[in-house]
């Protein structure tokens, strides 16, 4: 009787090598936590066209309780030209923002004769926390003042507490966005960034494996394989007999390797390069369509 019982199965959006990153694997009915991108990334946009020819400068009040090498803070400025063009560009890529305190920082730049907008904002790289507040866009006049350019919610005071920024995009995966009354610099809010591992529990797409595929391949020396891509699990287990080798035993074997100490010296590591490269291009070669190739006579062909 299934009644009751859900569907788990491997669904693979791409091949993702490294927990940041935009390709997945996924079960089915199983939450699945996704790290972000690495960036954090917080922009808006306004329209260039009355400002060419001039000089635009971004000025926003940061800080940053960052550890570890590469973790930081940045706010970012660009002028995009017709024909998909990038003119100025100002990531703070040089500079970076690490310090706890509030303080001031200002990027400026030509906007160009042909440029179509300005884009700007902020971002934080790798994990940590970043607090943005009192962001202003200004122009410089022909007399060499600087005039400022209406932007949407620059302080953040028109959000509820807790609530994503109004009038910004504010979406990078495994990032939250969190406007926060705690210790703002101008008014009463400001805008937190950090680091914050996104749940998914839908499925990756609609294409699944049903109960009772199966794929079957040759080992080798006599041995074949049969594996089944989708079985019933109820509780969050699969159906079945608990086996006598646990998976709590060979976690903890695997954490007792010293990843480390391996190298290209170690003939374990050059065939676990080899099985890698090999599935990757096997499973998610992007010409299958294109050119017919036999991997199996590949993984044996000798050079």
């Amino acid at each position: 009787d299934t009644a009751g019982l859900e569907l788990v199965a491997w669904q693979h959006f791409g091949v993702g090598l490294g927990p940041r990153s935009i390709y997945r694997s996924k079960r089915l009915n199983r939450e699945l936590e996704v790290e972000g991108w690495g960036s954090g990334a917080l922009q808006q946009v306004v329209d260039a066209v009355a400002h060419r020819g001039k000089r635009v400068s971004l000025r926003a009040y940061v800080r940053a309780e960052v550890t570890g090498p590469g973790n930081r803070g940045q706010l970012w400025l660009r002028v995009d030209r017709l024909g998909n063009q990038v003119g100025f560009l100002d990531n703070m890529d040089d500079r970076p923002i690490t310090v706890s305190d509030w303080q001031r920082y200002v990027i400026d730049g030509p906007v160009a004769d042909d440029a179509t907008a300005i884009a700007f904002g902020g971002v934080i790289l790798g994990e940590g926390s970043v607090w943005i507040d009192g962001v202003e866009v200004m122009v410089q006049s022909e007399g060499g003042g600087w005039e400022r350019i209406e932007i949407e919610n620059p302080g953040f005071e028109e959000d509820e507490e807790g609530g994503s920024p109004a009038g910004w995009w504010a979406g990078s995966p495994g990032y939250r966005y969190q406007v926060t009354s705690e210790n703002p610099h101008t008014g009463s809010r400001s805008l937190l960034i950090h680091d914050e591992p996104t749940v998914v529990t839908e499925a990756l797409f609609d294409a699944r494996p049903e109960v009772g595929e199966l794929v079957e391949r040759e080992i080798g020396a006599g041995l074949s394989s049969r594996v089944p891509l989708a079985l019933f699990s109820q509780a969050g287990k699969t159906l079945g007999p608990e086996p006598p080798y646990s998976l709590a035993t060979l976690l903890a074997q695997l954490d007792e390797v010293v990843i480390d100490s391996l190298a290209a010296d170690d003939e374990s590591v050059r065939l676990g390069d080899i099985v890698i490269a090999w599935n990757v291009f096997q499973h998610f070669y992007p010409y299958f369509d294109v050119v017919d190739v036999d991997w199996d006579a590949q993984l044996t062909r000798e050079c």
